[in-house]
């Protein structure tokens, strides 16, 4: 049985540290892709696959990002983190194939519990 993939584009390390505890106690894959070809190329092995993507470094690559691993891989989930001046761009993200975007008002407390979500989609508990 194949664990689940968490890939956390562009290895932000502040995202890594909030998913932690739910990394280990899910027994997920952490990947760090890179760019674009590394996301691609983590999605396209099967299994389930959830991206982790804030917004920040380069809006056009990041939403390019989005759109391509949305179209070109199309079961892995994509949230989309952003900051509260960014939160103009949330709807886009959402047109570009983000499942779940998170912008403030709502908190980045959530994005573990919406991690886990995406990566248990039947709701089963697993030890």
């Amino acid at each position: 049985m194949r664990h689940p993939q968490l890939l956390i584009y562009r290895g932000d390390a502040r995202l890594a540290t909030q998913l932690q505890i739910q990394i280990d106690a899910g027994r997920w894959l952490l990947r760090k892709p890179g760019d674009l070809a590394e996301c691609l190329e983590m999605s396209s092995r099967g299994g389930l696959n959830v991206l982790v993507l804030r917004l920040g470094r380069d809006l056009d690559d990041e939403l390019s990002t989005v759109e391509r691993v949305h179209y070109l891989a199309p079961d892995t989930a994509i949230i989309v983190v952003g900051d509260a001046e960014q939160a103009a761009v949330a709807g886009i993200a959402r047109d570009l194939g983000a499942q779940f975007v998170l912008f403030p008002p709502l908190s980045r407390d959530l994005l573990p519990e919406v991690v886990a979500g995406f990566m248990n989609p039947e709701g089963v508990a697993r030890p």
